[in-house]
């Protein structure tokens, strides 16, 4: 054999020997394969190989039957969202008692900003609790400088 790409011939079988499989010794060290024609095919006569890029069929939707309930689907947590937004309402009524009014009004921004990050679903209530922490809060506070103010304002003597 002059060429390197040529495939050496494939012996015959001799007489008596079983008949040739899918892989035939080209000699000791090269298996050469090629298709048995005696093999049945493993595909049933008449079977269409289904098209891989197809649309698939659309899943099953129920109908909605009359008198069927659908299961109830639980709305989102919202705690931490009317936390804030109660907390900040009982800022704005406890003002006038600035500790209690400066207490609630602080966990009600805390809370209202916690809610805006984690429950983005309930942002409304959150912002009202900001909202009303903020204004609970700020009451408070002037509540206090102006207890402060008239306490020293009235020990001193001007105030009789």
């Amino acid at each position: 054999m002059s060429d390197p790409n040529q495939v050496p011939p494939i012996p015959t079988p001799r007489e008596g020997s079983p008949a040739p499989t899918d892989e035939s010794i080209v000699d000791d060290a090269t298996i050469v394969r090629r298709p048995n024609p005696y093999a049945e095919s493993t595909t049933p006569p008449g079977y269409v190989q289904p098209d891989p890029y197809a649309t698939p069929a659309p899943a099953y939707a129920p109908t909605p039957q009359p008198g069927y309930q659908y299961a109830y689907q639980p709305a989102p947590a919202k705690g931490l969202a009317i936390t804030s937004m109660v907390l900040g309402i009982v800022a704005i009524l406890t003002s006038f008692c600035w500790f209690v009014g400066l207490v609630s009004g602080i966990v009600a921004v805390i809370t209202g900003h916690l809610a805006i990050r984690r429950q983005p679903q309930a942002r409304g209530f959150a912002i009202a609790g900001l909202i009303t922490g903020y204004s609970g809060a700020a009451i408070s506070l002037l509540v206090g400088i102006f207890a402060i103010v008239f306490t020293i304002w009235s020990s001193t003597g001007y105030g009789y």
